[in-house]
């Protein structure tokens, strides 16, 4: 007879999106194995992810050496692995570990066929209902919640005094971020957007966004904080939470705004929210997006520069499009 499950990991190594959205299915593997103990191997950049959710019983941290962490894992003696990632790294762990595996389908090769070649047609669900398929493999069934994301009382408590301290009323959270050019809007196209819309501004991203975001702050003619790359990542979500609506790319803190239960406007280029990345389950989600380019998605992550020269896919989603759209939905 087959041991009973009662020590499980989970395996998602990398990044900020990705990880967030798999606490559907952290959360109903705990209510599916309320005793069970349940792991979760991520990227040592990405602990603080995780480090806060109360269905965790133990983070595991790849720092780069796959075979220190196979021995690491191996003393544990799992009974179950749930790989949420599928890259070679997590075949190698399933394949040490010699224990009974559950895999989502990533879906690689549909969206790559279609994305390059337009042949067949894209997966259509959700990259969480993806997830969910490793759940039915053993037994258990996705709850009908949306994503989580836990954050400390202290990072809160800061967030609260920064906010307190540099706007007199709850500011509009801009995301620049985005890991692919393709996938971010003119900064001449914000500048003029946040200043018809004449709110408070908090800017929000990573080191990339840094030029960006200056030259933004510079020209605003609204109450602003550019928090651009000051702040960790917990603390800026945090500040997130703090804001009256969040427009943002397709990028990992638009998966965890709506975690948090923010009003999201996402404005869309090279990527389509057809690929299984779009706000799962939010609060209230406006995507914007320019649907008559057939050229429209030519990639499941983006690109560096448009493939076609044109980059109408965000040229042609003007200021006064998504002004309306926000206009019309706050």
């Amino acid at each position: 007879m087959a041991r009973p499950i009662q020590k499980i990991l989970l395996i998602r190594l990398s990044s900020i999106g990705d990880i967030v959205l798999c606490s559907p299915v952290v959360r109903s593997l705990r209510t599916c194995f309320p005793n069970a103990e349940i792991h979760f191997l991520t990227k040592k950049a990405f602990a603080s992810l995780l480090q806060h959710d109360p269905a965790i019983d133990k983070l595991h941290l790849f720092a780069g050496d796959l075979s220190a962490t196979i021995r690491d894992l191996r003393k544990e003696n799992f009974d179950q692995v749930l790989d949420l990632h599928r890259s070679i790294r997590s075949r190698r762990i399933k394949l040490a570990l010699r224990i009974p595996t559950a895999s989502y389908q990533k879906d690689r090769w549909s969206i790559l066929l279609y994305t390059k070649y337009r042949i067949g047609k894209l997966p259509g669900n959700h990259t969480v209902d993806r997830y969910a398929a490793a759940l039915d493999k053993i037994g258990c069934q996705l709850d009908s919640k949306g994503l989580d994301f836990f954050l400390p009382d202290e990072a809160r408590q800061l967030a609260k005094q920064n906010i307190a301290q540099h706007f007199s009323d709850a500011p509009v959270a801009v995301v620049l971020g985005g890991n692919f050019q393709t996938k971010r809007w003119p900064k001449e196209y914000f500048l003029e957007l946040l200043n018809e819309l004449k709110k408070p501004v908090l800017l929000l991203g990573g080191k990339a966004e840094i030029d960006d975001a200056k030259w933004i702050d510079e020209r605003l003619e609204v109450q602003s904080l550019n928090a651009v790359a000051q702040y960790d990542l917990l603390l800026s979500s945090a500040m997130l939470e703090r804001a009256e609506f969040v427009i943002t790319h397709d990028t990992g803190l638009m998966h965890i705004a709506t975690a948090l239960g923010q009003t999201i406007f996402s404005i869309w280029g090279s990527t389509v929210p057809e690929i299984g990345f779009s706000p799962y389950k939010a609060k209230k989600s406006i995507i914007i997006e320019n649907k008559e380019l057939s050229c429209r998605p030519c990639s499941k992550l983006g690109h560096a520069k448009c493939p076609k020269g044109h980059f109408k896919c965000m040229m042609d989603i003007k200021p006064t499009q998504v002004l309306e759209a926000i206009r019309t939905n706050t």
